[in-house]
């Protein structure tokens, strides 16, 4: 869905260098295309990571793919769910980051409107994270 790089976290400044992802949001613009605003940063320097991005259908590091998966969808959530006077909407021109968000809240969220995915999260944390680990397969 979006670019992925492979990169040493610790040469990059990160200040989590023994991290294994990183999700980069260029811009919140939510009719640009996602393609230009989300990049998936590998970090070379850790190996699970590293084989995981270099050969993700190898069977060893699905464990690693499903976790990347699922942190990857629940940032794009909770980021489309934090900017409520931004992201307003389901609809979205297609291939957009708005599209992207509204792809992966539909996923978890089936029949719920943003409204009542932002009042879930509010009031009801717990129901909010069974819900996206259970719609995401997560270690299923």
């Amino acid at each position: 869905m979006f670019p992925v790089e492979l990169i040493s976290f610790k040469d990059a400044g990160l200040r989590g260098p023994n991290a294994g992802w990183c999700l980069r949001w260029d811009s919140q613009d939510y009719d640009q295309a996602a393609g230009a605003c989300l990049r998936l940063q590998f970090n070379r320097d850790h190996e699970r990571a590293a084989a995981a991005a270099t050969d993700p259908q190898d069977p060893k590091n699905a464990a690693f793919i499903q976790a990347l998966r699922w942190d990857v969808a629940r940032q794009m959530i909770l980021v489309a769910l934090d900017d409520e006077p931004g992201f307003n909407s389901l609809d979205w021109p297609e291939r957009s980051l708005g599209a992207a968000l509204t792809a992966r809240v539909r996923t978890v969220f089936r029949g719920l409107s943003l409204d009542e995915c932002r009042s879930l999260r509010r009031s009801n944390p717990e129901d909010f994270e069974t819900s996206l680990q259970s719609a995401m397969g997560l270690f299923t």
